[in-house]
């Protein structure tokens, strides 16, 4: 296959550059993705040729290194309440949720304070009934020990939020037979707020996602999925069932 003047034969990449005047240069840019952390370099070197005689070949050939860092947050369970109810007497409730999330990384993961704790995740509701409601509100709560945090491979960070419900997209109640459900939820962590750095297996960033086996990244890692059992075996979003008896 070939893009522009870069050619791939399934073994080779061979990229022309075309005429080089005397004392010209041409640059190549190739990104790559690596699934193996370390110091990874181009074997066997990476070399030019050209059409004109080369008196001298000697600078003919680089082989370049670099070291592979593997950034791999994963959202491993995720709690909400099944069953929300509104009256009159109690137009408004405050509800907990909870979020675990895993440092599935090869190295050490530091949240450094608590701003940066509180964009570590995104917890999105979709609205699932017809009745329009102002959307709910979702705080973190604060823990009692403030970050900095230090995660190590493998070990996990809770986090604890509230979220305020005033209304029912649909304000029946869920049964065996029929579905009134009113909000799903969308939980997301963010790699990048610590470093800049995207995630390296974004498959698991995000719940509900299904059980994904053994992790590409870290073997030693079983990704179990996250989210509700769903019939056919797959984990779908957590839902909220809304009660409200003014509607």
């Amino acid at each position: 296959s070939s893009v522009g003047n870069v050619f791939f034969d399934g073994v080779h990449l061979r990229c022309h550059l075309g005429t080089l005047e005397g004392g010209s240069s041409a640059t190549i840019s190739l990104v790559v993705s690596a699934i193996t952390a370390g110091v990874v370099c181009d074997l066997p070197p990476l070399p030019v040729h050209s059409d004109t005689l080369d008196p001298n070949t000697n600078n003919n050939w680089s082989s370049p290194c670099t070291t592979v860092v593997i950034n791999d947050l994963a959202v491993t369970a995720f709690k909400a309440p099944k069953k929300v109810s509104l009256s009159t007497t109690k137009p408004s409730v405050t509800s907990k949720l909870s979020i675990t999330v895993q440092n599935r990384s090869d190295h050490v993961e530091t949240i450094p304070d608590l701003a940066t704790l509180s964009n570590l995740v995104t917890i999105a509701l979709t609205p699932l009934g017809e009745n329009v409601c102002p959307a709910p509100v979702v705080t973190l709560v604060t823990p009692k020990k403030l970050p900095p945090y230090v995660v190590l491979p493998g070990k996990s960070v809770k986090l604890a939020y509230t979220v305020n419900f005033t209304c029912a997209t649909d304000a029946l109640a869920t049964s065996k037979t029929d579905n009134h459900n009113d909000y799903q939820y969308l939980v997301t962590t963010h790699h990048e707020v610590l470093d800049g750095l995207p995630d390296s297996d974004p498959a698991d960033d995000a719940c509900p996602h299904d059980a994904l086996g053994v992790d590409p990244l870290n073997s030693k890692i079983m990704d179990k999925g996250c989210g509700v059992k769903q019939p056919d075996g797959s984990l779908g979003p957590v839902v909220t069932d809304i009660i409200d008896t003014r509607l």
